[in-house]
């Protein structure tokens, strides 16, 4: 900016305001209300740590939503990308030789490695030429050839821990950047992009498990000695880290909060960070500025994918199985946390430190129903009203009702 005034250097929707602190409000609310209710139980460490652990796996596609929502988009797929996730993971450490997963698996971190070479090579220099196209195409080939060979050596004796944790989160960074491309390259509506998306990934998520979607659970002991089982380093994944001698921190909550960190420092601390808000609040300003809004997008929707997949792998750890089904309607819950945490749906507002209130306020909110002894009916009831009283706040809706409802007790 020029003249005497300075740049921001944190956007304005993260400057607190009577908006943005109304989620902490809501969550001392429910904190309240869990104490008052359940008293000591509620308030018990185990209890604590338990609603973390439990509603990590679940909060990791809303840290992607976050980013998404923030550009004015929306991602339905991420679900999908969960139900995936899991099945491939628990088919790369049980499968002993080739299968579906291990071919899928193989052939895309193949495709995705082949195009980051090609997109290196063809763009090292400064003026762009037919032969370094040709080039660069030699070294995707090549590039991706030795992929391909170097993934083949784990599929004889199945997957290693580490080897899921990378490339099994590679395949939803591949269909979210396709997710992309069509919403930012052909100007396809997101919810449409990412509803056929949905659809497409889990019905790919069934054929990759065969017979008709069926469930692959995992094993870490055979029983004869003999048959396939996982690595015991995988049940880490589920376990929790100790803490002078007590188990306490559960390491899915930490991917979780990890990630909370990492987009919070991108959002406020990078200009990428404050690119996604100017994309959300005007995107035909924001590209008129200089904004490359299309690479971006893809790449919000890549790393939606991306964390949902990665949510796959640790819900195979936590229940032991890859599930074509596992991870029906999280984008619901997803979108539930980011909206209760104040970000606005139609972009440019709103920050990832709110949908980690979201998400502890959902958990909580259904913590305190389960002790007690709420019908799940009735708690579906109850979220829905909260995520509609948490829109009607963003949009001022509900305040403005509030201070008519006085103002008519005061007459």
């Amino acid at each position: 900016m020029t003249g005497n005034k300075q740049e921001h250097r944190y956007p304005k929707s993260l400057i607190p305001g009577k908006r943005s602190i109304a989620p902490f409000l809501g969550l001392l609310a429910i904190l309240t209300a869990g104490t008052v209710l359940n008293g000591g139980m509620f308030l018990s460490p185990y209890n604590q740590l338990n609603v973390l652990g439990r509603n990590a796996i679940i909060a990791l596609p809303a840290v992607g939503m976050t980013l998404v929502i923030l550009t004015g988009g929306i991602d339905l797929s991420v679900g999908s990308f969960v139900s995936l996730g899991s099945v491939l993971t628990a088919m790369l450490l049980m499968g002993r030789g080739w299968n579906r997963a291990s071919i899928f698996m193989t052939a895309v971190a193949a495709l995705i490695g082949g195009a980051a070479l090609f997109s290196v090579v063809r763009n090292a220099g400064r003026r762009k030429s037919k032969r370094r196209t040709g080039s660069a195409a030699g070294a995707a080939v090549l590039g991706a050839a030795g992929l391909f060979l170097l993934l083949s050596l784990p599929v004889a004796n199945g997957f290693s821990a580490a080897a899921v944790l990378i490339c099994v989160p590679l395949a939803g960074l591949a269909m979210g950047a396709l997710s992309g491309f069509f919403i930012a390259k052909r100007k396809i509506q997101p919810f449409v992009v990412t509803l056929a998306m949905m659809s497409a990934v889990l019905g790919l998520s069934k054929t990759v498990a065969g017979s008709g979607g069926r469930i692959h659970p995992v094993y870490y002991e055979s029983a004869d000695g003999l048959s396939a089982a996982a690595p015991a380093a995988f049940a880490w994944l589920n376990s929790r880290i100790s803490v002078f001698g007590t188990d306490i921190v559960p390491v899915t909550a930490l991917f979780f909060l990890l990630a909370v960190l990492a987009v919070h420092l991108l959002l406020t601390r990078y200009r990428f960070g404050r690119y996604i808000y100017a994309i959300g609040g005007n995107e035909e300003a924001a590209r008129l500025s200089g904004v490359a809004v299309g690479r971006i997008k893809i790449t919000v929707y890549a790393f939606s994918g991306w964390i949902s997949a990665l949510a796959g792998v640790l819900y195979c750890s936590a229940y032991a199985q890859g599930k074509p089904d596992a991870g029906a309607t999280w984008e619901l819950d997803a979108i539930a946390a980011v909206v209760i945490g104040g970000t606005s749906l139609s972009g440019g507002k709103g920050s990832v430190r709110g949908t980690l209130v979201g998400v502890l306020i959902l958990g909580y909110l259904g913590n305190i129903l389960n002790l007690q002894e709420v019908p799940g009916e009735v708690q579906d009831i109850l979220k829905g009203v909260i995520i509609l009283a948490a829109v009607l706040l963003q949009q001022g809706g509900l305040l403005r009702f509030l201070r008519n409802r006085r103002r008519e007790k005061g007459e």
